[in-house]
């Protein structure tokens, strides 16, 4: 796959894309999927575990389920409670959030094993990079960053809070299936 296919293939797999009315953030959001598949020695997406832990759930599903989550979380958020939720850096964010887990994991050995990237950096931190460098606002950035409990920062926008919390419970849902640690657990 070339790399103009792989944005065609990212964008697929994302059609809440299509709901972002800056259509910039929606390329610059598979620019950076393309980019980091393409630095990867991963040759199909679909079959990157999204976390060695729960090897049933596949990386590109698992942020589909929180993309689609957040959409609807949102929804929620608007109708019941009024909330203004900014969807754009939502869905953009969303959609990039464990995109450096592409380069984070690499397979040795039949094992998905932390590479030499996901040791140097905490998680999150390359895709907040990656996305800066494709032009998308500090906001979306900072909900990158702190999308995960590797960093001691916590959101601090509505769209942040949002994201972390699907994120979270599709994690911890995919673990119990997978009979792994919660990550609840630490909370408690």
């Amino acid at each position: 796959m070339n790399h103009e296919e792989k944005k065609r293939f990212i964008a697929a797999r994302f059609p809440q894309l299509q709901l972002v009315t800056k259509p910039q953030w929606a390329d610059a959001a598979c620019e950076v999927w393309a980019e980091v598949w393409e630095k990867s020695g991963w040759e199909d997406l679909e079959e990157i575990p999204a976390n060695p832990l729960t090897p049933t759930a596949s990386l590109i599903n698992h942020v589909r389920s929180v993309v689609e989550n957040c959409v609807q979380v949102a929804k929620v958020r608007e109708s019941i409670h009024g909330d203004r939720v900014n969807l754009d850096v939502l869905i953009v964010a969303a959609v990039l959030h464990d995109s450096s887990k592409v380069l984070e994991y690499e397979l040795r050995e039949g094992r998905e094993v932390p590479s030499r990237l996901g040791e140097l950096y905490q998680h999150g931190f390359y895709a907040a990079h990656m996305a800066l460098t494709a032009g998308l606002p500090e906001e979306i950035v900072h909900i990158i960053l702190t999308h995960t409990v590797a960093t001691h920062a916590c959101p601090r926008t509505l769209e942040g809070l949002l994201l972390y919390y699907c994120d979270m419970v599709d994690a911890d849902l995919n673990r119990l299936r997978d009979n792994a640690p919660l990550l609840i657990a630490s909370h408690k």
